[in-house]
């Protein structure tokens, strides 16, 4: 267990930035925090990695929820954080498919329509020819 200043070292977030990175990853299921004896945040060794590829990621120019995201795919292909991602792989896996059926409805959309167009075509021609 590692303090919320050790935390911080490592991860080079201030204070407020890390209570939000934690809030933000909490809401995923990964809420391993826990009080000390004086009240002080304890943050899991493993919790604390994913935080330092999240901010390795948000260095690189990503968003603090694509940074989570990449962070968590990561993190579940190593067993040490897999407590955190199997609750949030769902999640993750629900966002993919939903793209991917957004990305399906757009080609039957555009299929529906060239579809119509070709029918209209088709309508147009038969007008002139029986004219």
């Amino acid at each position: 267990m590692l303090t919320t200043k050790e935390v911080q070292e490592l991860t080079g977030y201030s204070r407020d930035q890390l209570k939000r990175r934690l809030a933000l990853l909490g809401a995923h299921g990964c809420d391993g925090v826990h009080r000390g004896a004086r009240g002080a945040l304890l943050i899991p060794e493993d919790l604390a990695q994913l935080l330092k590829r999240m901010a390795e990621l948000e260095a690189q120019g990503f968003a603090p929820t694509e940074a989570m995201t990449l962070a968590l795919d990561g993190a579940h292909e190593r067993p040490r954080a897999q407590g955190c991602t199997t609750q949030a792989s769902p999640h993750i896996q629900a966002q993919k498919s939903s793209e991917r059926e957004k990305d399906v409805e757009g080609v039957l959309t555009a299929l529906i329509v060239l579809q119509a167009l070709n029918l209209f075509v088709l309508l147009v021609l038969l007008f002139f020819m029986t004219r």
